[in-house]
C-alpha cells in the first residue's frame, strides 16, 4: 500500500478515455496530477466510493442498521467477514454474478476499508 488515498479505478470508470492512454495507465495518479487537474478532473478518493459502498448495503440490508448503526466502515467490514459468505447484495443494484466478481470486489473493498481507516482485514501471512 502506498499511503495515497487516490481511486484509479473510480478515474478510469469516470474517464475511459484514459484505458488507451499509456501515460495514465502507466500511472494514474501522476496522470491526474500532471493532466486531470487541468483538465479539471476530480480526484477520486477510497473513503468516498467506500462510504458510498457502505451506505448502498446498508440500505439493501436494513436489517443491519440495528447492529451496526449507519457507519459505512462498520458495514463494509461487515461485508467483507459475513455479507459475502451469506450472499447479501452490496446494494440493490449490485449482484454477484460469479464467485470472481465477488473475489474482485472483496479485494477492492479490502482495500478501500483499509485505506479509510488503517484497520486491514487481510489475514497477514
Amino acid at each position: 500500500m502506498t499511503g495515497s488515498d487516490f481511486d484509479a479505478a473510480a478515474y478510469f470508470a469516470e474517464h475511459p478515455d484514459l484505458l488507451y492512454n499509456a501515460k495514465a495507465l502507466r500511472n494514474p495518479e501522476r496522470y491526474y496530477e500532471t493532466k486531470g487537474k487541468k483538465l479539471g478532473h476530480d480526484r477520486p478518493k477510497f473513503n468516498k466510493r467506500a462510504k458510498e459502498v457502505g451506505r448502498d448495503y446498508l440500505a439493501a440490508n436494513p436489517d443491519l442498521v440495528e447492529q451496526l448503526g449507519t457507519s459505512p466502515y462498520k458495514a463494509i467490514r461487515h461485508y467483507l467477514k459475513h455479507g459475502l459468505a451469506e450472499g447479501r447484495s452490496l446494494s440493490s443494484g449490485i449482484a454477484m454474478s460469479s464467485a470472481h466478481d465477488g473475489m474482485h470486489t472483496r479485494d477492492s473493498l479490502h482495500l478501500a476499508h483499509e485505506c479509510c481507516t488503517g484497520d486491514s482485514l487481510l489475514p497477514i501471512a
